[in-house]
């Protein structure tokens, strides 16, 4: 067994700013990232990896460095974080906890009251981009079947699995879920990694607002409620063998889920239940663009409909809000299952006026129309296919075609409600011309075309009907109008 610590030992995937000197290496520890934050771009990984990474290096921030009281207190916080987080790092008390084998303690692993190797699992099966059980993948055949692990890529599989472990995937007696599931995660990104930290911290009154604390992280104590324990978590009794190969896996510490506690980098969505408002996370969902809840995770109007993350929220209080901020999002789908169905990320460059009630008013607009679009298209696909008898109507290819388009030029509605024009007209009304209707109006006219030919009589006779669907969205008339012919476009 070599010894490995996190701290000493190269495990995170990063990307150089082309600044730096030429050679670096693509994965450095724990201290590295700290005492070379400034040199490092980013974190190099996928969505899961990125979200536990960087929960990950909020967590020592603070257990380092502690936290400002409020947003007039940040004052010079964090600029001896090249040196500061690593003599914390290297403290006799805190060293020892980052091995990732040996007897305890041990980084973010808790013995479990069993090591008989028929408790284990294989350590792949805990691998979210392998195969396992009947989780298939289209690069991956090898199954449960032992595979080689290195020390670098179990230390990052121990960290996201605590982060996103699904009770009940695995040691279907083991409950309770990671802290950073079933929620969309918000990163505000940087010009380097050591930017982007800060950009993600917290002040005490921020914490305290939602009925939380700072706490301590588990490597200075139990596991809680708290947040530092939150961000390095212990979701599970989890024991690697020593070569590597298998997986002990017993009952962690339960955290408390929304609305007993809010996740810092969540948004919350509030719809309206009846008479009643209900609160809920803001989740990804797998079949939509994360651009569509853009205007829901950017709220910081304290209006109906939504509360951006905590991390924006302390940002913005900080006064450091520019003519434009990088935001990055990103979640790893938990299905009812019990299984992880899929990863999504996407990152935004986000003009200030989107912030502003005129910015979100305007965004908001924009997909609402969009959707209220791809219905019309609904019916008229609908009203093609029953022209023609046809019991199965290309409806959802339709959908997609047109969704399709929208995501490849979503950036035209940010630019749009980045720059709100005073008297401009309504999106999608009968007098808008902006770039975003006509957009629209195209995306719609094309994905209808394309699923619906008109080349025999029959065929032109069933577009007609269908087009004419269409139109009353597309070309909508004045308020007060009379039933003239509206222009033929479709």
């Amino acid at each position: 067994m070599t010894p490995f610590n996190l701290i000493d030992q190269p495990w995170i995937p990063v990307r150089w700013l082309p600044s730096s000197e030429t050679r670096r290496p693509p994965q450095i520890s724990l201290c590295e990232a700290f005492a070379l934050s400034e040199k490092i771009a980013d974190i190099d990984g996928a969505p899961h990896e990125r979200i536990a990474l960087m929960r990950l290096l909020v967590c020592i921030t603070h257990a380092a460095l502690g936290a400002p009281l409020d947003a007039d207190e940040w004052g010079d916080f964090g600029s001896d974080l090249e040196i500061a987080v690593p003599a914390y790092l290297h403290h006799p008390t805190i060293h020892p906890r980052f091995h990732l084998l040996g007897p305890d303690p041990r980084f973010l692993q808790k013995k479990p009251k069993s090591l008989d190797p028929k408790d284990g699992y294989p350590l792949s099966k805990s691998a979210f981009h392998l195969s396992s059980g009947n989780n298939s993948k289209l690069l991956d055949h090898w199954g449960e079947a032992p595979r080689p692990w290195t020390p670098s890529a179990a230390a990052l599989l121990v960290l996201c699995l605590q982060n996103f472990f699904v009770g009940g995937s695995m040691a279907s007696k083991v409950k309770g879920n990671g802290p950073a599931l079933k929620s969309l995660q918000m990163l505000l990104k940087g010009d380097s990694l050591r930017d982007s930290i800060l950009r993600n911290a917290l002040d005490l009154e921020t914490i305290e607002r939602t009925g939380g604390h700072l706490g301590k992280p588990v490597w200075e104590g139990p596991p809680d409620h708290n947040l530092l324990a939150r961000l390095a978590p212990i979701s599970c009794a989890l024991w690697l063998s020593d070569d590597l190969q298998t997986l002990f896996i017993d009952q962690g510490h339960s955290y408390l889920e929304f609305e007993a506690y809010r996740d810092p980098f969540a948004s919350i969505e509030i719809i309206k239940d009846g008479k009643n408002e209900k609160r809920r996370l803001l989740r990804a969902k797998p079949d939509q663009g994360i651009w569509r809840d853009l205007h829901l995770l950017t709220n910081l109007t304290h209006s109906v409909g939504s509360d951006a993350a905590l991390n924006l929220q302390c940002f913005n209080a900080r006064k450091n809000l520019g003519e434009t901020t990088d935001l990055w999002v990103g979640e790893l789908i938990k299905a009812k299952d019990a299984k992880i169905e899929d990863a999504t990320e996407s990152t935004f460059t986000i003009p200030q006026a989107l912030f502003g009630e005129a910015g979100q008013h305007l965004y908001a607009a924009g997909i609402d129309h969009a959707e209220a679009v791809s219905k019309f298209l609904y019916g008229a696909i609908k009203t093609y296919g029953k022209s023609l008898s046809h019991e199965n109507p290309p409806i959802l290819e339709g959908k997609k075609q047109f969704w399709h388009q929208l995501d490849q030029n979503h950036r035209t509605l940010i630019e749009m409600a980045g720059k709100p024009q005073p008297g401009q007209a309504e999106i999608g009304s009968h007098d808008a011309k902006d770039p975003w209707t006509l957009l629209v109006r195209a995306a719609a006219i094309r994905a209808f075309k394309s699923v619906c030919p008109h080349t025999t009589p029959r065929q032109i006779q069933a577009h007609s009907a269908g087009a004419r669907v269409l139109r009353k969205a597309l070309y909508p008339k004045p308020p007060g109008a009379t039933k003239n012919a509206t222009p033929s476009q479709t």
